[in-house]
């Protein structure tokens, strides 16, 4: 029961928020869906058992309908530079 097109990233050695830059030309979130306050752990993370540690560390890709494989790769590769 979920979108098939978003995924969900927790990396521990840094803040979220620090990886804007790296991800702009992708759909990249490091806050609530339906929030725009300030940046704050998830409430839905936090719902589910998420501690603030990781939950402060987590973004939120997602990939649209036209998205080339290449895209994906680039994604990849930027993630692994992350």
């Amino acid at each position: 029961s979920r979108l098939p097109n978003n995924i969900n990233f927790s990396l521990l050695d840094c803040k979220s928020g620090d990886l804007e830059n790296q991800f702009e030309n992708f759909a990249y979130s490091s806050g609530s869906a339906c929030s725009s306050q300030p940046r704050e752990p998830s409430h839905v993370l936090k719902a589910i058992g998420v501690d603030d540690a990781v939950a402060e560390n987590t973004f939120r890709i997602g990939l649209g309908l036209h998205i080339s494989e290449q895209e994906v790769r680039d994604f990849c590769e930027r993630l692994i530079i992350a």
